[in-house]
């Protein structure tokens, strides 16, 4: 079964916490354990929904991708631009970044065109 629903931030959290938090509590203990476990999938849908996992497949299963963008970082970044006519522009550009609080930098260059059409 596939269920679309189309809710924004709060109402998702509202209905996520009510998911999390609702016991039932009827006259009929298997409705009410039905209930439980189809409001536990949900919450489990929604956060699954919220929070995405990155995974690559490879011969030994799912591999997760993690990335941790922490720390601070300075960056140079210098580029030109020259317009050879009306549609027609080359830039090139370079830029540094180094790491406050490692040893970790790197260096970014590009060169092209642009064409308006």
């Amino acid at each position: 079964m596939h269920i679309q629903l189309d809710l924004n931030h709060n109402d998702r959290d509202a209905l996520l916490r009510h998911c999390q938090h609702f016991v039932p509590s009827s006259e009929d203990a298997h409705e009410d354990a039905r209930l439980a476990d189809a409001l536990e999938a949900l919450a489990a849908a929604l956060n699954d929904a919220t929070h995405p996992k990155t995974e690559f497949s490879s011969a030994n299963g799912a591999v997760p991708f993690e990335s941790d963008i922490g720390g601070s970082w300075w960056e140079a970044n210098l580029g030109v631009d020259y317009q050879a006519d009306k549609k027609v522009t080359f830039f090139v550009s370079a830029g540094y970044q180094k790491s406050f609080d490692g040893d970790n930098h790197s260096y970014e260059g590009m060169l092209g065109v642009k064409y308006d059409f």
